[in-house]
């Protein structure tokens, strides 16, 4: 992002106070961590978080596909001429594992503080946190420039390069 003239040659870098909305944050983490999203059955999350996005006010919220019911999640936020800055992380979960002693594997729980389920560190929280700390920006107020953008996808070893390439040019 930058601040100031597009055409300064010097690149101010603009601070700003967000407000972060906890109890939706967690209510959104918990949510997403109901939906199983194991490798090759991501459709559902990518389907939810399409939706956070576009109930939020992202531009082109959506899905992109990539094989059939393994879409991307995308969306951006625009604050105008200038940069675009990519936020990605992967939808896909490994199969559930064993040993679960506090909770199910997809219930949401939050026990200690705590938000309980499968897919919660690797990588749906971060996910959503993605998403709300984008809106944070966004409603700052903060005089930026640029675009904001995310990318949800799934992993596909064998089609990494051509989920790149769509990426790219989903987001130019």
């Amino acid at each position: 992002f930058q601040s100031g003239s597009a055409n300064s040659h010097v690149q101010r870098r603009t601070m700003f106070q967000g407000t972060i909305d906890v109890d939706r944050l967690v209510a959104l983490v918990q949510e997403v961590c109901r939906i199983p999203s194991v490798l090759g059955e991501e459709g559902a999350v990518a389907r939810y978080l399409a939706s956070v996005m576009k109930d939020s006010g992202f531009e082109g919220a959506g899905l992109q596909e990539v094989l059939p019911d393994r879409p991307n999640a995308v969306g951006e936020l625009d604050f105008g001429a200038g940069p675009r800055v990519v936020f990605t992380g992967h939808i896909d979960t490994k199969p559930v594992s064993h040993g679960w002693t506090k909770t199910t594997p997809y219930s949401g729980d939050i026990i200690d503080g705590a938000v309980y389920g499968h897919g919660i560190m690797d990588m749906k929280a971060a996910l959503i946190c993605q998403i709300v700390a984008m809106e944070a920006v966004r409603d700052s107020g903060a005089a930026l420039g640029g675009r904001l953008a995310m990318e949800n996808a799934q992993f596909v070893p064998e089609f990494g390069q051509q989920k790149f390439g769509r990426l790219l040019r989903s987001v130019r």
